[in-house]
């Protein structure tokens, strides 16, 4: 051992212990960098699941507006059947207002029962069908239109507004019928029976009244 150098405790001396400590330094440094690239691998990876899971979800926001657009565009219908006797055109109003009461304004709620209570009256009267077969009830709802459909088994007699009779109180149903609704018609088929419809234009619970 020269002069110069002077033994450490483990047997190295001062610059061979430097050296060492400053491998292990450095194996320390590695150790270190290549845990953090684990580290910064493992949040890349969970960053793009996370994208991914949000592309994924934005798609599927877009498909269920869509559905929803779709389902709120469909027609929304109900229908009943009711025994054809006097009862039918009081129970065809219940039917109107229990089912329009939260779709449509006033206005519209009270044409649509004051048409519908028609109809029925006219089925009631003129059908000449058996009271067991009873008439059917139907209203269709969509975003722009209201339609209104009384259908029974009888096949007899034209169905046409007529002048009403002022002395004997007669004619006036399908007068007022045609009056208040925006389109009207009578389909009738040999299997079916006759089926009188009216339309009524929807207007939105949010418009202003005029």
């Amino acid at each position: 051992m020269r002069p110069d150098q002077t033994a450490t405790t483990d047997g190295l001396t001062p610059f061979a212990a430097y050296c060492t400590g400053s491998l292990s330094e450095v194996d320390e440094l590695r150790s270190t960098c290549q845990r953090q690239a684990r580290v910064i691998d493992t949040l890349t990876s969970a960053v793009t699941s996370l994208r991914r899971a949000y592309t994924a979800l934005r798609v599927e926001a877009v498909e269920l507006r869509a559905e929803n657009i779709r389902i709120r565009d469909a027609a929304e219908r109900v229908e009943v059947r009711l025994p054809l006797d006097a009862h039918a055109p009081g129970a065809a109003r219940i039917v109107a207002a229990l089912y329009l009461r939260d779709r449509v304004t006033a206005s519209v709620l009270d044409t649509a029962t004051l048409l519908l209570s028609e109809l029925v009256t006219n089925s009631v009267r003129h059908s000449n069908a058996p009271t067991a077969e009873g008439v059917m009830v139907r209203l269709q709802l969509t975003r722009a239109m209201l339609r209104l459909e009384v259908e029974d088994s009888g096949h007899d007699g034209a169905i046409a507004a007529r002048p009403p009779d002022q002395q004997n109180g007669g004619g006036f149903g399908l007068n007022i019928v045609q009056t208040l609704s925006d389109r009207w018609g009578v389909e009738r088929s040999a299997r079916s029976g006759t089926r009188v419809w009216a339309q009524l234009q929807r207007t939105p619970l949010t418009a202003a009244p005029s």
